[in-house]
């Protein structure tokens, strides 16, 4: 293959046509200590040098640190802070995380808007200082994209926790053009989506919050019978209602991930649903349907005691229990009761666990009428809606970036 040719990336803005440079990363930077200091032996207050621990590079912080936005801890020891001021850190800077227990050991952070802080790099992170001149932000992208990262995963050492070191990173290539200008706008694309991801982030969270607030005001305090808020015309106290009393109790059955697909077809149009959180317990689409309308809530497992409400045909795993009424008990409502005080049933003792007679047994606060119930259903499937729109929008932002770190880097 051409060497030029290869050295282009997929999606390249307008005006640039070079073939991208490439280097040895042990011809573009040059390592920095960094010290050994253990999280307890920081604090997020006072000190002389900041420290920034492979955890932070992995969880906390993005492609890019901004020293005078994001939180970093400070050195507590001010004799130790002195002794590793030979390390200061600066703008441009990258730090990689040396070591995790999957496969985001490798992730790095830029360091922008260091100012007169002094920063040093800590425990089993690789601290290094670029030769070459670089466009802000430009090696915090392309050190965390699939291109770079593909390389490091062949030099990983290790099982439950994997490493990298630092000779192992010497011969692994750096690409970049040649034009500071290219650089410059690749960072400005990514600093802006994450504007967008983080904006769309908070307006979620902040709906979330809402939600929460509300649910302790539409749902009566401990030892009361009437809510804070409720919608006009339902003037009735609330009752307390045995879950055996109004459910039938029983569970779903088991089924192999293998039976089902990714996407709804006309041969598989029910949801299943499991223990897992991740698209509300969505693990696929089946063949046939065990239930509908109703609620069911995770037996085993980390989850357990995580209640919902099913709408529609569709069928659950063995380790859902479900909750069946031919009165119209099976509701949000209900289930958002429930959810509020399930966990407090599940048994911690090995697996997590709240079975079927443990349910039967707890007893919840509901309004006297189902009339009442299906409109604060009604409330909360719209509010769930506006989630749903904006967490939306928010995995189409992350596709989005996936999709450029791909193909704007080689």
């Amino acid at each position: 293959m051409d060497k030029n040719k290869a050295n282009v990336p997929k999606i390249r803005f307008p005006g640039f046509t070079d073939p991208w440079e490439q280097r040895k990363y042990s011809d573009t930077f040059t390592n920095i200590p960094n010290n050994t200091l253990a999280r307890a032996e920081l604090n997020y207050n006072s000190g002389l040098a900041k420290n920034v621990h492979y955890g932070d590079v992995l969880i906390k912080f993005g492609e890019l640190l901004d020293v005078e936005k994001d939180e970093v801890p400070y050195i507590t020891d001010d004799t130790l802070s002195n002794k590793f001021k030979s390390s200061k850190l600066q703008n441009g800077d990258v730090i990689i995380a040396d070591a995790a227990e999957d496969e985001t050991v490798g992730k790095c952070t830029e360091l922008v808007n260091v100012g007169e802080e002094i920063v040093i790099s800590g425990l089993h992170t690789i601290p290094c200082r670029p030769t070459l001149s670089f466009a802000s932000g430009y090696l915090g992208y392309f050190m965390n994209s699939p291109a770079y990262h593909n390389q490091l995963l062949r030099l990983m050492q290790g099982t439950k926790v994997s490493s990298i070191s630092k000779s192992a990173l010497q011969n692994t290539v750096i690409f970049y053009p040649f034009d500071i200008l290219e650089q410059k706008k690749i960072s400005e694309l990514f600093q802006q989506l994450n504007s967008l991801i983080t904006l769309h982030q908070r307006k979620l969270n902040h709906l979330k919050y809402e939600k929460k607030g509300l649910l302790q005001k539409m749902f009566p305090k401990n030892g009361e019978n009437f809510p804070e808020l409720r919608f006009p015309g339902f003037t009735d106290p609330w009752k307390q209602r045995k879950v055996k009393d109004i459910f039938k109790v029983t569970r779903g059955y088991v089924l192999a991930a293998t039976e089902t697909t990714d996407k709804k077809t006309d041969e598989t149009p029910y949801p299943v649903y499991s223990s897992q959180t991740k698209d509300n317990g969505l693990l696929g689409y089946y063949k046939n349907f065990l239930y509908e309308n109703a609620i069911t809530w995770t037996t085993d497992g980390a989850n357990a005691g995580t209640v919902n409400y099913r709408a529609g045909k569709f069928y659950c795993t063995n380790v859902c229990g479900v909750l069946l009424s031919d009165d119209g008990y099976a509701n949000k409502m209900v289930s958002e009761v429930l959810n509020n005080i399930s966990w407090k049933y599940v048994s911690k003792v090995g697996n997590p666990k709240l079975m079927n007679n443990v349910m039967s047994e707890i007893v919840i606060l509901l309004p006297k009428t189902i009339e009442e119930q299906n409109t604060i259903s009604d409330f909360l499937d719209r509010l769930d809606d506006l989630i749903t729109l904006h967490q939306r929008k928010l995995n189409h932002l992350q596709e989005q970036k996936k999709a450029l770190l791909q193909q704007m880097f080689i």
